[in-house]
């Protein structure tokens, strides 16, 4: 049986100086830590779901959800700030309520260069080129330290010959 195609990432990279952007400093400093944990909600519901999120009823609920001592009000103001300060791009939500950026495209795709599929179709905010040489990894070049490749399997099976293992114990008995 084939394996399901991935769509989104396990997990995302994140700064260790994420709570010293002047945005999510100031984002805590009108919303406190509920501002905080909503954005990183946000970046996670974000990722698991590929580099967009379709900005929905149904989505807001299951945030919400997620979230005790937010209500809608709050979750939509804190949305209204993160689109304002440009953490997400503001055209393509007034267009199409779908919350992306050039950054968390940038990292969905530098996260996800060796998946057979990785482009970037709907919402596309950035230029991407699958045949650019300069920054992408050919897998099937890739080495460990002691110069195996990684992609080539070293254990093999082998069967062994009875016939040998018999001939060797007569000569000896």
């Amino acid at each position: 049986m084939a394996r399901l195609r991935k769509i989104g990432l396990d997990y995302f990279p994140l700064d260790v100086s994420f709570f010293e952007n002047e945005k999510i400093e100031a984002l805590s400093g009108e919303f406190g830590i509920k501002g905080e944990i909503t954005v990183i909600k946000l970046f996670c519901e974000i990722y698991k779901n590929g580099y967009y999120l379709e900005w929905n009823d149904l989505q807001k609920m299951k945030l919400l959800k997620r979230l005790p001592g937010i209500n809608v009000t709050l979750l939509q103001q804190i949305l209204n700030r993160l689109l304002k300060w440009g953490i997400f791009n503001e055209e393509i939500f007034l267009q199409y309520s779908v919350i992306t950026s050039k950054n968390i495209q940038k990292q969905f795709i530098d996260s996800t260069k060796r998946r057979k599929d990785n482009s970037i179709n709907e919402y596309a905010l950035i230029n991407v080129y699958i045949n650019d040489t300069s920054s992408s990894i050919n897998v099937n070049i890739n080495t460990t330290s002691s110069g195996q490749s990684v992609n080539k399997i070293t254990q093999s099976k082998v069967k062994e010959s009875k016939v040998n293992n018999i001939s060797i114990y007569t000569q000896i008995f």
